[in-house]
């Protein structure tokens, strides 16, 4: 998984992981680094997830998710398919908290996005969430 330890957490989510805030930023007197928490934590590590590039990681050199192969793709059926079961097996390795309720597509023309938007619960707390990733593509 990433390269955080696992903290507890009080309160009803303790089965819910902890980590340092991304990109990395300090508390206001500078002396501890700044944490997410709960969901949180999930949307960040779903952000970095899906903006690395498998090799890009030293420790865990296929995490990540091919995401930028699709820029230059036609945007079709088929590719959005693609993008979707690259984005299910990425999280199923990687980000195991959550289990995937759906993903979601739309395109933003005006922008060259593919919009995708993924429904999930936590599986230990079964609170729901959604995370919303843009994909870049040329049209």
């Amino acid at each position: 998984m990433n390269p955080k330890a696992p903290i507890p957490i009080t309160g009803s989510d303790v089965c819910l992981e902890s980590g340092w805030f991304f990109p990395p930023k300090f508390t206001s007197k500078g002396q501890n680094v700044a944490m997410a928490f709960d969901k949180e934590d999930i949307y960040q590590s779903l952000s970095i997830l899906l903006a690395t590039r498998p090799g890009e990681h030293p420790i865990y050199p296929d995490f990540g998710c091919s995401l930028d192969v699709c820029v230059f793709e036609q945007l079709d059926q088929s590719l959005i398919n693609s993008i979707t079961y690259m984005i299910t097996q990425a999280i199923k390795k990687y980000e195991q908290r959550i289990e995937i309720d759906a993903i979601n597509t739309s395109v933003d023309e005006v922008k060259g996005m593919l919009i995708v938007e993924i429904l999930f619960t936590i599986r230990c707390t079964g609170k729901r969430g959604a995370y919303q990733h843009s994909v870049e593509l040329m049209p």
